[in-house]
């Protein structure tokens, strides 16, 4: 299981933020402080507001059998999903590059130096750097048989804290931007913006998420056809759902309300019940805040490539942490197979 964590992180193979933090112990038994993407927004469960759902649709698939087919809740529900789910390979990388550090694998892989990792066809370059306990500054790099798949970022000076992710495959690139407040070990705010391209079609999904502790605010537009411009089937949306569960594990959408105009058609309002999949029939707990709201337009500006400063050759120095040997490391393999948490 652990080789194939390391091959889905480093390949991210299509699958995507954020109140705790994780802990892990850095080398000396101190604490080592990296913010979980995934968590909830001020460490508490989702509370109820008015009479809403109670199961929901589970977020850990991009499907969603009772939200129906190309429906209000079935957009929704895709676009939450697919951060999600990107947001738990983030979460990975953090987790296993926490265990290499607990387990004193690799001299000095806090002091901010690029620090250069393989296993088999994947090679990494990491650059981790600490401020007290707190991870300030990481770099991670993931390449696939000497080609780049992957650029991560995260940054957290003083509670306020960054995160970027790109990565690609044969066909798709993905963006991954998200900042944020960190109250201690509690997210207090959480902003994201994804934007993922498809070669096929083409398409575009370009949206943004707020996470809140009970909800979440979607903005987004899915776009094909003529990239950039409002036509076909092109869906442009702005909604609040309700958010079930405390973890990412548990995460769910339940209630929600949405605006929205498929195409150059006309704007409509409506809402569902996240239990049922009903719509139109659902709690209007949502449905002011987006009665009015402006739909975001195409942009014809997206990412379709890693840019300057998100690049690596993939060529390693001289010396090169074996990940592989890492396995005979017992402290590590415990640590490890804790990550696997992140996929559950």
């Amino acid at each position: 299981m652990l080789r194939t964590i390391f091959a889905a992180v480093a390949a991210l193979s299509l699958a995507v933020l954020l109140s705790c933090t994780n802990k892990g112990h850095a080398p000396g038994g101190g604490s080592l402080d990296m913010p979980a993407i995934t968590t909830a927004v001020n460490g508490g469960a989702a509370s109820s507001v008015g009479v809403l759902a109670v199961n929901g649709a589970s977020l850990n698939s991009s499907s969603c059998s009772i939200c129906g087919s190309n429906t209000d809740f079935s957009f929704v529900h895709y676009l939450v999903s697919l951060f999600i789910i990107q947001g738990k390979l983030s979460d990975a990388n953090s987790c296993m590059t926490k265990a290499v550090a607990e387990a004193d694998l690799i001299p000095g892989l806090t002091s901010g130096e690029y620090k250069y990792l393989q296993n088999g066809n994947i090679t990494m370059r990491v650059k981790v750097k600490t401020s007290g306990t707190t991870v300030t500054d990481f770099e991670m790099v993931h390449c696939m048989d000497g080609a780049q798949v992957q650029y991560l970022a995260t940054t957290n000076v003083g509670g306020a804290a960054t995160f970027k992710m790109r990565s690609t495959s044969t066909s798709n690139f993905v963006a991954f931007d998200a900042t944020g407040t960190l109250n201690g070990e509690s997210w207090t705010s959480k902003s994201l913006d994804v934007s993922f391209y498809s070669t096929s079609g083409p398409s575009l999904q370009k949206f943004n998420i707020t996470q809140e502790a009970s909800y979440f605010d979607v903005t987004g537009v899915m776009d094909s056809g003529t990239i950039g411009t409002t036509d076909g089937t092109d869906v442009r949306l702005v909604s609040r759902v309700q958010l079930l569960g405390a973890t990412p594990t548990e995460y769910a959408l339940g209630d929600g309300s949405i605006r929205r105009a498929i195409g150059a058609g006309a704007t409509s309002n409506n809402n569902w019940n996240g239990d049922t999949g009903v719509h139109g029939a659902g709690p209007t707990t949502y449905d002011a805040v987006v009665a009015s709201a402006t739909l975001p337009t195409p942009s014809a500006v997206y990412p379709t490539a890693f840019a300057a400063g998100e690049t690596w050759d993939c060529v390693m120095p001289g010396e090169v942490f074996n990940l592989a040997s890492a396995m005979s490391n017992a402290d590590f393999v415990k640590k490890a197979m804790a990550c696997e948490e992140v996929f559950e």
